[in-house]
């Protein structure tokens, strides 16, 4: 069984982000250092591997899309009787 869990090292302990569950007393680990350097995945810009087969927007053309799409919000309240 593998299992991760994120945390931080400081002065020799590690502090978990959560505590693991059903694990049972004794249970081998593998510590991993990261490279503290590297950015972490919410700092990394968007990748947009799909946009060559569909595009993208403007902001002015979203804002045109949801300004067309509104009205099929709109709950036809005869269609429920």
């Amino acid at each position: 069984m593998l299992k991760a869990i994120e945390g931080i090292y400081n002065n020799g302990k590690i502090q978990l982000a959560e505590i693991p569950t059903n694990i049972p007393p004794k249970t081998r680990v593998i510590v991993t250092f990261l490279d503290s350097s590297n950015p972490t995945l919410e700092n990394l810009p968007p990748y947009h591997d799909l946009d060559y087969l569909c595009g993208t927007w403007t902001e002015e053309e979203a804002a045109q899309f949801i300004t067309n799409t509104k009205s099929f919000e709109a709950i036809d309240q005869t269609l429920w009787q």
